[in-house]
């Protein structure tokens, strides 16, 4: 749910709900009552949410990475995000931080990552990278230039973002970890010339 605006959960949900032959008889307003429910639920639990497996250690190697900066760029309110890196105590780690109110559009929109772009213009577009687990995040990567790498350990699976093409799709983050410190890149170097290096 993280990542999509609520009108396209709304759609989204009323498809689901069309394949579960339990809601088959409601009508459409009460299928809305229980997406908006399920969604109010979310937001609710997403509150305490923890950090996936290896999210840390991914953080502190990137982070002390020579000439590496992480930003994080979310469709939630800026507020909102810092409650949560700061309840995580993670937000030292980030150079910046842009939700939804400041950035000039949503993902899949690539001008999503104009906020971070437009602070280093002396940067060639390849030396950027996106870490993403939604289809939105790699499809904006793809269409800003950006190198991507899709992580399908959120609602998003494997073969979902297998189809927006990024430059690496792993399991988790603890599997990135690993092809990281192994230097196992060999596969996606040569054919998208991106190099992981320490």
């Amino acid at each position: 749910v993280q990542g999509y605006p609520i009108p396209k959960i709304i759609l989204q949900s009323h498809d689901i709900f069309q394949q579960l032959t339990i809601f088959k008889e409601f009508r459409f307003l009460k299928k809305l009552r229980i997406s908006m429910k399920i969604f109010t639920k979310f937001m609710t639990y997403s509150k305490e949410a923890e950090l996936v497996p290896g999210a840390k250690a991914l953080i502190e190697f990137f982070k002390g990475a020579k000439e590496c900066k992480l930003y994080l760029v979310s469709h939630n309110q800026t507020k909102t995000i810092l409650e949560h890196v700061e309840r995580l105590e993670i937000k030292d780690y980030f150079t910046g931080i842009y939700g939804a109110d400041e950035i000039p559009a949503l993902k899949p929109d690539p001008k999503a990552f104009n906020p971070v772009l437009n602070q280093h213009k002396e940067c060639g577009i390849k030396q950027f990278l996106v870490l993403g687990d939604m289809p939105t995040d790699i499809q904006a990567a793809k269409e800003a230039g950006l190198h991507s790498i899709a992580v399908a350990s959120g609602i998003s699976t494997k073969e979902i973002l297998s189809a927006y093409y990024p430059d690496l799709l792993v399991e988790s983050l603890e599997e990135l970890k690993k092809i990281i410190d192994n230097k196992d890149i060999s596969n996606f170097e040569s054919k998208n010339s991106l190099k992981i290096k320490s």
